[in-house]
């Protein structure tokens, strides 16, 4: 008897310590997320001499450092893409700066921030996506309000990368919200993810192949799976809230001690730790959220 609770005991201490080192790694993480960009600025929309009329033209002028400002506006160009640079793309403001009718594509960059934008979509087809990196570093996309319509959308789509950070932004799905494949050191944190289950959604976060991603101050809800992991370890599921999905959390895993549940909101108050079921290898298993919240967070955007 003494012997299984010094085990329970330690298994404790174990998750409280794991914790307080994703706390730390998400708080620096946000401090170091803002940053000032040393080079010229270039304008899109506005009345001002020299104003770019495409944000497309604006991005393929610009130099590493240099910032494009995009003035309140609908913005209906055929694609918006940034390849091989270091640039900072700003609305002037979430509500009144919409990208419409195209998706924004992030190739082989790094250093990358974009912010301040609505971007909106319907996809009818297979691939559909709002904003896509790939093979990219250290880049940001955080203050903004994404909507897509659509049986197979994926709004935010995340693929051999690393250092991705998805930031305090309203995010409305048809399908698919946020896709994370073979990708290290990201972070979701305090991100509005909310899907429609009448309308044929998939999962609100999908994470696959990766290694190191922490979930942190999320609500995600109306999805058949709110959180799914697939073959990934370190990941951290932390203080979300996870809220009328038809199944909050699941798993699939080779490695169970490398997926945390700690903290989150699963739906109700529950006094006693929560489960969470999976899959390991191909056998049912079950994980625990030991200390799930007893009220939903606020979390702002």
């Amino acid at each position: 008897m003494h012997k299984n609770i010094l085990i329970v005991f330690g298994i404790t201490i174990l998750f409280l310590g794991m914790s307080i080192d994703t706390f730390s790694a998400v708080d620096n993480h946000m401090k170091s997320t803002m940053t000032v960009s040393s080079g010229n600025i270039l304008y899109v929309g506005g009345n001002g001499t020299g104003n770019y009329t495409r944000i497309q033209d604006a991005i393929d002028n610009a130099s590493d450092g240099d910032t494009v400002l995009v003035y309140n506006g609908t913005y209906d160009e055929e694609h918006i893409g940034i390849t091989n640079k270091s640039i900072n793309l700003v609305g002037e403001n979430k509500n009144t700066t919409v990208i419409m009718n195209t998706s924004v594509w992030v190739f082989s960059s790094k250093n990358v921030i974009i912010h301040s934008f609505t971007i909106t979509k319907e996809g009818y087809y297979p691939g559909d996506i709002n904003i896509y990196f790939l093979r990219c570093s250290n880049c940001t996309f955080y203050a903004s309000i994404v909507k897509s319509n659509g049986p197979f959308f994926r709004s935010i789509v995340i693929e051999e990368s690393s250092e991705i950070k998805i930031l305090k932004n309203c995010i409305k799905s048809g399908c698919l919200t946020i896709s994370i494949t073979d990708c290290q050191n990201c972070i979701i944190q305090n991100n509005y993810i909310i899907g429609n289950i009448n309308y044929n959604p998939d999962m609100g976060i999908s994470i696959y192949g990766s290694t190191n991603v922490t979930v942190f101050r999320n609500h995600v809800s109306g999805y058949p799976f709110g959180i799914d992991i697939w073959s990934s370890k370190n990941i951290d599921i932390i203080q979300n809230n996870l809220i009328r999905n038809i199944k909050n959390g699941c798993f699939h895993s080779k490695n169970l001690i490398k997926i945390l549940w700690y903290g989150n909101y699963w739906g109700r108050p529950r006094l006693l730790p929560h489960p969470v079921r999976g899959w390991l290898f191909i056998i049912p298993f079950i994980q625990f959220d030991w200390h799930p919240a007893q009220e939903p967070y606020d979390i702002p955007i």
